[in-house]
């Protein structure tokens, strides 16, 4: 069986974003739908998407694109990802280590599948941790 290459190159985005979501919560997926579900969620999440597209256009699409004209793979992709933990400094502090986490699996699957990948990992993870939160947020208040 022979798997299309734009078909793999294209699924790296959603494995990368979902799958990093489930190292980083050693296997935990949201098991309640966020509440509410409404238009509000959606104009949250299509906000979330955005943002994502955003800084994948800025971390991974010039300067990972850049670095990798320079110094190559592996050098460009820890320095694009230490500069995108650094970036979520101001309003993480100590949790932004999480984000060179993400950052090389961003950047990772922009080297595998091109800057859609990487934008497609990115908001998925973030629509993934935003309905985490959400829902336990749910789990706690009852039913």
């Amino acid at each position: 069986m022979n798997i299309d290459v734009p078909f793999a190159r294209a699924a790296i985005g959603p494995v990368a974003g979902v799958g990093t979501f489930l190292l980083l919560t050693g296997g935990r997926f949201p098991r309640l739908l966020p509440r509410p579900l409404g238009r509000g969620m959606v104009i949250r999440w299509l906000g979330i998407v955005a943002g994502a597209g955003c800084e994948e256009v800025v971390w991974r699409g010039i300067c990972l694109g850049g670095l990798l004209l320079v110094v190559g793979p592996w050098p460009a992709l820890m320095a694009s990802s230490t500069g995108f933990a650094l970036w979520h400094w101001p309003s993480l502090r100590g949790r932004c280590t999480i984000h060179f986490a993400t950052g090389v699996a961003f950047g990772g699957a922009f080297l595998v599948g091109g800057l859609v990948a990487a934008i497609v990992a990115h908001a998925l993870y973030n629509l993934v941790v935003d309905w985490a939160i959400h829902a336990e947020r749910a789990r706690l208040r009852g039913p």
